[in-house]
């Protein structure tokens, strides 16, 4: 902060046009870089359970639900306030996070509905879907009228090895920002997922 300090001082003092000062700005730039915050370049581990007590407690990313059998997103966000938190709705009638798409909760078509509804109070809603469910999920946001862009793709896909499925990773037909590759991370009742750097910001 000094050396910025005494740089912006010296460029005050060569207001003209000079190659002193082209020089000055330089380092500036270059103290202002080694200065900002470096950006997450390694994929974050995401946990979810029906238990919480499952959950590391030194987790980085959770997820909860907010309704159904197991409304366990209160105790997440009681239990890791620091930590990055993923609500997820069972139902396209209640507000969340993201969208679990599976027999029993909602269902692909009512994917366009529960994003556009989301997007006031949620950058870019999360679809979750398993991996040969998502191409028609993706589908129906697309006959909505919203791209994949609009949307953090989340899908299931148990290989029990980390991944992100895509083309170049499980062969899938999309590229997800989200896998969830296990249900039994750390020999627990305990779903673990793999999330792109920028799945939280």
């Amino acid at each position: 902060m000094k050396k910025l300090r005494r740089l912006l001082a010296r460029l005050r003092r060569h207001p003209q046009p000079s190659p002193q000062r082209d020089r000055i700005r330089k380092a500036i730039n270059r103290v202002r870089r080694a200065q900002s915050p470096r950006p997450l370049v390694k994929p974050l581990a995401m946990f979810d359970a029906i238990s919480v007590d499952q959950i590391p407690k030194d987790a980085q990313a959770v997820a909860g639900y907010t309704s159904g059998n197991w409304p366990t997103f209160p105790e997440v966000q009681r239990k890791f306030p620091r930590a990055h938190k993923l609500s997820i709705a069972i139902s396209a009638s209640h507000d969340a996070d993201c969208l679990d798409i599976e027999r029993g909760d909602a269902s692909p078509s009512d994917a366009p509905g529960w994003v556009k509804r989301q997007m006031p109070r949620v950058k870019r809603p999360v679809v979750y879907a398993s991996r040969s469910d998502m191409p028609a999920v993706l589908r129906s946001l697309a006959s909505g009228g919203l791209g994949r862009s609009r949307v953090r793709v989340w899908s299931a896909h148990y290989t029990y090895k980390p991944h992100i499925c895509g083309p170049h990773t499980c062969g899938a037909s999309f590229q997800a920002d989200a896998t969830q590759w296990t249900d039994k991370a750390r020999g627990r009742n305990l779903d673990e997922s793999l999330c792109t750097p920028n799945f939280f910001s």
